[in-house]
């Protein structure tokens, strides 16, 4: 069977472009994929038109203004068609991402309920949260920080954790 011609390789190699088709069908389409569970199964799928050519997508998409872009669904529950894809670079796609725009007051984090948003980091990319402890401490926390728990009290429980580790230790002598 002869191979698809797109015209969009150089020196036997596959461009960007065409790099970034495939692997957004994979991860829309592809329930094997492991990014399926943020795409795919989130219902975010590929237009017809894109689906089946990489021309259609080539000629929609345009050449990546640079290396530094990436596709970019300007809304993050919307599907790949040329009405919601851009060319983006990071900031941009940072500013776009579901947990960038979310919400957190009032949620609980470990031992943490989150009071307020109160600012970004210096670059402008990370939201600090203002929070408060169930000890009754306030303390800030980044928000990348409380979704991984990474950050789950204001330091008490890590306080907690090593006089722990210190009375096991004083018993066992």
């Amino acid at each position: 069977m002869p191979k698809t011609k797109h015209g969009a390789a150089r020196r036997d190699r596959c461009t960007s472009e065409y790099t970034t088709w495939v692997a957004m069908k994979e991860r829309c389409l592809n329930p094997k994929n492991p990014r399926y569970p943020n795409y795919g199964a989130r219902g975010i799928t590929v237009c017809d038109r894109w689906k089946q050519s990489f021309e259609m997508f080539f000629a929609d998409m345009g050449k990546r203004p640079s290396r530094r872009h990436s596709i970019d669904r300007r809304n993050n529950d919307g599907i790949y068609d040329p009405a919601n894809c851009r060319w983006a670079t990071p900031k941009q796609q940072r500013r776009n991402q579901r947990n960038f725009r979310q919400d957190l007051t009032g949620k609980r984090f470990g031992r943490l309920v989150v009071i307020k948003r109160i600012r970004y980091d210096k670059q402008g990319h990370t939201q600090i949260w203002k929070c408060i402890c169930d000890c009754g401490h306030k303390c800030e926390a980044r928000a990348g920080n409380l979704s991984t728990n990474h950050t789950q009290s204001c330091g008490c429980l890590n306080l907690e954790k090593i006089r722990d580790r210190n009375t096991n230790r004083t018993r066992k002598t």
